[in-house]
């Protein structure tokens, strides 16, 4: 099938943030997010063979071989903008994670509430995890964990709410800060997953032993960006859910691409977990 195929004149469109060439062996591995021959839009120059490839603009030209989704019409803008990046980012993270204990309940923490610890709540929360904890040092983003299946947890306060050592299957790490993984560590049973997927830059050495790896039996895995399987996943998801939860409270009111400088101050306030743009 064409990847056109089906799409209209006026269609909305999501893209792969990433150009793959489906051929090298990351990409048969199903890491097409580290395609040898990778071109990441938003991340390249603009030269004559990149084109326009950043996002804050009119107009962007999407490569040949793009992966493409299109939105459903019941998916406003708003709530589908981020669909491309930290979405289809969760959508990878909580892949695999779903099913693990058919004995008993599903128990999973995430260290981070910021957009991608919202979008692994719901994740998790209509996979069926009996319950999701949401981690976090700023009260008022916690305000936000239990309109999407979570439940809100200041950080250094776990026992209070019911966490103790050896109490929880999956930890997820979508807050950037490496201090917290001995704590996630703690949390886990035997036989645990620690995803890690926030601490994307060099200041993430890790304080962790051998031992506590071993001796507890934890599987750590990293996960960066998505694949194109992950955004169609997340479009799916997002039209299936969109009526059931509040995403539009996630995000500011959009602001006319003219205003970029207004709606770049906005964000550094941190009141919207993103701030809209559009042309």
């Amino acid at each position: 099938m064409r990847p056109d195929a089906g799409l209209n004149k006026g269609d909305r469109l999501t893209f792969h943030v990433v150009n793959c060439c489906n051929t090298c062996e990351n990409c048969k591995d199903g890491l097409q997010q580290k395609c040898a021959s990778l071109f990441k839009y938003g991340h390249s120059p603009i030269t004559d063979e990149s084109q326009l490839n950043g996002c804050y603009v009119s107009h962007i030209i999407i490569h040949s071989g793009t992966h493409v989704v299109k939105v459903p019409d019941h998916v406003k803008d708003k709530i589908a903008s981020p669909v491309n990046c930290a979405l289809a980012t969760m959508v990878n993270v909580t892949s695999g994670l779903v099913g693990r204990n058919h004995h008993r309940n599903t128990v999973a923490v995430i260290q981070g509430c910021g957009l991608l610890g919202i979008y692994g709540c719901v994740l998790l929360h209509e996979a069926g995890f009996s319950e999701v904890f949401c981690c976090d040092i700023n009260p008022k983003r916690l305000e936000m964990v239990q309109k999407f299946g979570g439940i809100p947890v200041m950080s250094g306060e776990h026992s209070s709410s019911g966490l103790h050592e050896n109490s929880v299957d999956v930890v997820i790490e979508v807050c950037g800060i490496p201090g917290v993984v001995p704590e996630g560590i703690k949390l886990l049973r035997a036989g645990g997953v620690y995803v890690l997927a926030g601490m994307v830059h060099p200041e993430s050495k890790l304080n962790v032993t051998g031992e506590q790896i071993i001796r507890k039996c934890i599987t750590i895995k990293g996960v960066h960006n998505y694949g194109p399987k992950h955004l169609d996943g997340a479009v799916a998801f997002l039209a299936r859910t969109c009526n059931k939860y509040p995403y539009e409270e996630l995000f500011s009111e959009p602001f006319k691409l003219t205003d970029f400088e207004t709606a770049l101050e906005l964000s550094k306030q941190q009141r919207f977990y993103r701030v809209c743009v559009e042309p």
